[in-house]
């Protein structure tokens, strides 16, 4: 999933891992994926890693999302946003989300910037990890994200997933040399754009 047959690609480096984050309000009654029952939840941008994510950490909870615009009515759903990490940000600030899901790298700037605003924290995922690894395969770690990563934000175990450069098959050996040469070579100036 979501690929209905492989493709022709290879994976020449790991470049980082993905953090999967449900940030919520510090105040808020949620401790766990399932407390989300009857509420609002950004899953994240349509067609996104996050989104897809998402949709697994419902589905493992026992949640079923509803559209955009639905108020959940029976027990166990949720309705579901698609919104961009700003977004997701926003709207969580404003209250018209009670949690958002984010994968990325750490720390996240709008995720460390709505935490200088408002106070939050993010939910301990890492009894979901076996029950991912069991289902969709061995893709998933447990990482933690230490305190300090956000403002006043506790640390937390959560779900790793790695980022990996991917490449056509077809990519002759001495191209993806020199290509991860750069790519390594350069890790200063990429980590300090992102």
């Amino acid at each position: 999933e979501p690929f209905e047959e492989p493709l022709p690609i290879s994976a020449i480096a790991r470049l980082y891992d993905n953090h999967t984050h449900v940030v919520v309000r510090a105040d808020s009654p949620v401790n766990a994926i399932a407390d989300l029952a009857g509420g609002t939840v950004s899953v994240g941008s349509a067609g996104s890693g996050t989104e897809m994510m998402a949709d697994r950490l419902l589905d493992l909870s026992g949640l079923t999302a509803v559209a955009e615009g639905e108020r959940p009515g029976a027990a166990g759903e949720v309705e579901r946003l698609q919104l961009s990490i700003g977004d997701s940000a926003r709207a969580l600030e404003e209250g018209r989300v009670d949690a958002f899901f984010w994968s990325g790298g750490i720390p996240t700037q709008a995720v460390g910037d709505l935490a200088e605003r408002v106070p939050v924290r993010l939910l301990d995922l890492a009894d979901q990890v076996p029950a991912l690894t069991e289902r969709y395969g061995e893709y998933f770690t447990e990482l933690p994200v230490p305190a300090g990563t956000y403002a006043d934000v506790p640390a937390v175990r959560t779900i790793g997933v790695p980022s990996l450069l991917v490449v056509n098959s077809g990519m002759p050996d001495h191209q993806a040399e020199e290509f991860t040469r750069l790519l390594f070579e350069f890790q200063a100036d990429l980590v300090e754009i992102h």
